[in-house]
């Protein structure tokens, strides 16, 4: 995943690779707290990194115009100064994705979500209003993993009163097919793979339930 941010506003481009490990950076925060404008070679350079994030740089240098040394620099300068790095999540063809719908107990909350911000699994937690009051995107290599992951982590935290599960079956886009769309077309035409059109099932195999 290359995450940028510029203008005071995070945006998340999504690096493309087909076998990933999470990786988050929870102290980064503090350095992203001074704003800054981004100019139109660096959006070039990181839309670069976001289209081929494994291509060498002659190639990142040809997309966008220069040589190899001038577009390494260029993304070293972003990287050191905390604009931009790159992380890395499983990829939905080998895992399997689910939706936790989490019910706390009165003046849980915070210390639930914390927990869940915390399990290297869980890759995204978002606080509702409703008959729930947390939605966990959680990530496990198979059903049975996910079943012991959402019963006996999630199920066993303090301060949880039930959690309900819907399982993820079909991918019909995430981050990754996003693009920033800041170099010129030739740019793009020499980073350019092919991407399917059409949807990509869930490696979670039919028939099997949570364990």
């Amino acid at each position: 995943m290359v995450e940028l941010v510029g203008d005071s506003v995070q945006v998340g481009l999504v690096e493309s690779a087909e076998v990933r490990a999470r990786n988050q950076h929870p102290s980064r925060s503090h350095q992203l707290a001074k704003p800054h404008s981004l100019s139109a070679a660096r959006r070039c350079s990181t839309a670069a990194l976001q289209a081929a994030p494994r291509a060498p740089w002659s190639r990142i240098g040809r997309a966008l115009g220069v040589d190899a040394t001038t577009a390494a620099r260029r993304w070293e300068r972003l990287r050191a100064n905390g604009l931009a790095w790159v992380s890395a999540y499983d990829s939905a063809k080998s895992a399997t994705v689910a939706y936790v719908e989490v019910r706390c107990r009165p003046r849980a909350l915070d210390s639930v979500g914390a927990a869940l911000a915390g399990m290297p699994w869980v890759f995204s937690v978002d606080e509702t209003a409703g008959d729930f009051d947390l939605l966990a995107s959680v990530v496990a290599a198979d059903l049975p993993a996910l079943g012991r992951s959402v019963h006996g982590l999630i199920g066993g935290l303090k301060g949880v009163r039930s959690t309900r599960t819907r399982l993820g079956i079909t991918l019909y886009s995430e981050g990754g097919d996003w693009r920033m769309r800041a170099m010129e077309p030739s740019g793009d035409a020499e980073l350019s793979t092919p991407r399917t059109s059409h949807p990509t099932p869930y490696s979670a195999p039919r028939g099997a339930g949570l364990s």
